[in-house]
């Protein structure tokens, strides 16, 4: 269930950034890279625990709500594929924040579909021991 949490914060962040309700503070350069480092920590913090998530993964939890999570760990991708789209047919262009910023939002949705994901089912299919006949 943390999963399903992690998923749709990080997809509402996501969406701040390309609707432009979070921007950069751009007086000076350092500043502007604050917030750029800003959205970085949470695209690791969000990463991060996923990860610790999956691997507390308890056996008893059932197969439904691992697979509720996965269909909600598309959220975030799903903002920044939305953004790409944005990018590129809207005539209100993306910022180079913005484009950094689902870069990154992206980039975690891809570590925790792919790694996270790869990770629970596998530790789901060891729970069941190998099925496989030995000769």
């Amino acid at each position: 269930m943390l999963r399903v949490v992690l998923s749709v914060l990080f997809a509402a962040f996501l969406l701040l950034i390309v609707l432009g309700r979070y921007s950069p503070d751009t007086v000076s350069a350092s500043s502007a890279m604050w917030s750029v480092g800003i959205v970085g920590l949470a695209a690791i913090v969000y990463s991060s625990l996923n990860s610790f998530n999956a691997l507390r993964h308890s056996m008893g939890q059932p197969a439904k709500l691992v697979y509720i999570g996965l269909l909600f760990s598309f959220l975030p991708l799903l903002v920044a594929a939305y953004s790409i789209a944005v990018w590129q047919y809207s005539l209100s262009k993306l910022t180079t924040f913005q484009v950094i910023a689902m870069m990154f939002g992206g980039v975690a949705a891809m570590i925790d579909l792919v790694l996270f994901s790869w990770l629970l089912f596998g530790q789901s299919r060891n729970a069941f021991g190998d099925n496989r006949r030995r000769a």
